[in-house]
């Protein structure tokens, strides 16, 4: 019989800014983390604590998207009064949009009774931070588009802080660093590698995993344990007996959806009825790859039997091909990429030792397919 955990133990989360961030700047923070949040702040004991770089980078993207519109709209009513010839004006500047930005992001940090913490200027070493910065030591790194630049200064700041508040805090809880930056997260891991409390998760849905079986009351060994087994036992390179590999996952799915690789406006974000209609064509430019993520507990039926999901995500970049002037309405020049993602659904017999027994795939299903432009954040989110 599998382990029992006595109580549930207290949460301190600390997120990057990847994880609080969100396209749609009318909303303070990603719903998602807010969502998360909801369910889970009472239940698990979950306190926030927010470094003081983070908020301030969330400030600034968040100010500076205001801004590029305050612009915009300065410039159109400028036009207006040329047209008018009668002088139109409007009452916003940079720095009303900045305090009113502030303001909201404050209100959400108190509403989550949430701890912004100081960055720990007295206590960095800095003659440390200047060689790790010189020599592109992470998390520092060459500039993907310009190698002779480095960046991650403020990344550098954030862990300090995260290091610092780990060392500092006596509180008896668990402290769990949620951050997507694949460098950042691995080189706090590793800076922190003996502080038995310090966890860091991938993704919300990480560390909701997590969650879910604490409140399972399954002992924490053996919640990591497993965590860290699910993963490995259902994608691991080179493993022929990984379920990927065993159930032929990349050959089901081409079976299933090879026509949205083969027609990638079928994922367009405006509709593939309106795609289609473009009589652009467009060309892979670069041969399609699998990304595989960590796996999600869902469920636990029958005692033994832990239901998983694993996301698995198709990504390729194609150019347009203009077939003639009739091509109306379609990127003549900007590179597109296609994500298809494919919800794994899988089930495994789990044993007091946290072996995988008996595991099969029970669904595949696509969710959330796009083609879409092309960015830099895209790039960099798929190592492209």
């Amino acid at each position: 019989m599998i382990q029992k955990k006595e109580e549930i133990k207290d949460h301190i989360v600390i997120p990057d800014t990847n994880i609080l961030w969100f396209k749609d700047k009318s909303v303070v923070v990603n719903p998602e983390f807010d969502s998360f949040w909801k369910r889970y702040q009472n239940d698990s004991k979950l306190d926030l604590v927010i470094p003081e770089v983070v908020m301030g980078e969330i400030l600034f993207q968040q100010s500076t998207s205001a801004i590029k519109l305050m612009n915009k709209a300065a410039t159109n009513i400028k036009e207006i009064s040329s047209i008018t010839n009668f002088d139109y004006s409007h009452r916003i500047t940079a720095s009303k949009i900045k305090s009113q930005i502030k303001k909201r992001l404050n209100k959400w940090a108190k509403a989550h009774k949430s701890t912004v913490i100081a960055t720990p200027i007295t206590k960095i070493n800095w003659v440390e931070i200047i060689q790790n910065s010189i020599w592109r030591t992470p998390p520092f790194e060459s500039d993907a588009k310009n190698p002779t630049n480095e960046k991650g200064f403020r990344d550098a700041l954030i862990l300090e802080t995260v290091t610092e508040y780990c060392h500092s805090n006596t509180d008896d809880c668990q402290i769990a660093f949620i951050c997507n930056d694949h460098l950042l997260r691995k080189t706090t891991a590793k800076k922190l590698k003996g502080e038995e409390r310090f966890s860091v998760y991938e993704s919300i849905d990480d560390f909701e995993s997590y969650l879910k079986l604490q409140h399972e009351e399954l002992t924490d060994k053996f919640i990591k344990s497993i965590l860290q087994r699910a993963s490995r036992k259902f994608f691991q390179l080179n493993n022929t007996n990984c379920l990927f590999a065993k159930e032929k996952i990349r050959q089901r799915i081409i079976a299933k959806y090879e026509r949205y690789i083969e027609i990638p406006k079928l994922s367009e974000e405006s509709g593939s009825a309106l795609g289609l209609l473009h009589l652009d064509k467009w060309e892979p430019a670069s041969g399609g790859k699998y990304l595989v993520g960590n796996a999600q507990f869902v469920e636990i039926e029958d005692k033994n039997i832990y239901h998983w999901s694993t996301i698995v995500t198709y990504v390729r970049q194609y150019e347009s091909k203009p077939l003639g002037v009739l091509s109306f309405g379609a990127s003549l020049s900007n590179d597109h990429l296609l994500i298809l993602p494919f919800h794994i659904s899988w089930e495994a017999k789990v044993t007091i030792d946290a072996k995988f027994r008996s595991t099969s795939i029970s669904n595949i299903e696509m969710k959330k397919n796009q083609f879409i432009e092309l960015t830099d954040d895209l790039r960099r989110r798929y190592a492209l």
